[in-house]
């Protein structure tokens, strides 16, 4: 799978995560407390998640000229297995 593809994949991804992390803040607002306030929390990590996986300029290219059937793809700014506990701590909450 190349590159592009799999940051399409992810943005897809993290598009339904936000939508599924909407739904269940909806169901929990009845419950004033914790529990509405850590599913308030997982609706601002899916929105930051969807923001990282924006497709970039790049990334529009490259999906062009795919579709246009050139054999191109993009290098990622970070190894595909990077330490992803340090990614995930710099994430930010709402």
């Amino acid at each position: 799978m190349k590159n592009s593809e799999r940051m399409e994949k992810i943005h897809k991804t993290a598009q339904q995560l936000k939508e599924l992390a909407e739904d269940l803040w909806i169901l929990t607002q009845t419950n004033e407390g914790e529990l509405e306030h850590e599913a308030y929390q997982i609706v601002c990590l899916a929105q930051h998640l969807q923001t990282l996986s924006a497709p970039t300029e790049a990334h529009k290219l490259a999906m062009k000229l795919q579709a246009q059937g050139f054999d191109v793809d993009i290098v990622s700014r970070y190894p595909l297995k990077q330490n992803k506990n340090s990614k995930l701590s710099e994430v930010a909450y709402c």
